[in-house]
């Protein structure tokens, strides 16, 4: 689903991909060589490991101006969310993400996301956080800055948000598609509870809250 909604982005040629595999059992592998005969699609294959392992093996591939990170799960409901992204990357933002939209039939997930976009635009002004599932920046400056901090056992993305000033972060208006297996797995009011948590405990002990072994991956 992700691959074959970069095939269907408009404005962006020959798209470089750098997929992190993490131990991955769904066949992922043999998903990717079906993909990699588009031409459209630049593909390379690299060992993984945690997120933040992977992403930071991943980063010090990219030869591009700009990255952005992306989750296997993300779908795309716009052909022109890469370009647009792009576009206010260009016009000074630092930091660009998206806001996140179920693509289950199951009204608990959505309302979870809703909760999740509403939480997050209040709290924008005083904390920038761009979703790991979609996170673009420009490349040197943000390996620069320390990339994805691999100590944390969970949020690494908001951490790694907190590397920019809220005005130099944007999010775009068109929201990309996510599973709901977190939010199934702890509810939509863990979800929230479980942000709210780690704001608070941010504020009060700073990032060593975050290398605490949480029970957020199970």
């Amino acid at each position: 689903m992700l691959l074959q909604g970069l095939i269907a982005q408009v404005g962006i040629h020959k798209i470089p991909i750098i997929i992190a595999d993490g131990g991955s059992t769904d066949g992922t592998r043999k998903i990717i060589q079906h993909y990699s005969s588009y031409k459209v699609l630049d593909i390379t294959l690299i060992d993984g490991g945690t997120p933040s392992e992977g992403r930071n093996k991943g980063l010090e591939l990219v030869k591009t101006d700009g990255v952005l990170f992306l989750d296997a799960d993300i779908k795309f409901w716009k052909d022109d969310t890469l370009l647009r992204s792009w576009e206010l990357l260009n016009d000074g933002y630092g930091l660009v993400s998206c806001k996140l939209k179920g693509y289950d039939r199951d009204w608990k997930i959505n309302f979870g996301f809703w909760v999740w976009n509403w939480v997050h635009k209040a709290l924008i002004k005083w904390y920038p956080f761009a979703v790991g599932g979609f996170f673009m920046t420009r490349t040197q400056h943000f390996a620069a800055l320390g990339g994805w901090d691999e100590r944390v056992d969970n949020s690494g993305d908001f951490l790694a948000s907190q590397y920019f000033r809220p005005d130099e972060f944007k999010v775009l208006h068109h929201p990309v598609g996510q599973d709901g297996r977190r939010i199934r797995k702890i509810g939509w009011w863990g979800m929230v509870s479980h942000l709210i948590k780690n704001f608070w405990k941010f504020h009060q002990e700073g990032k060593s809250w975050f290398y605490k072994k949480s029970r957020y991956w199970g």
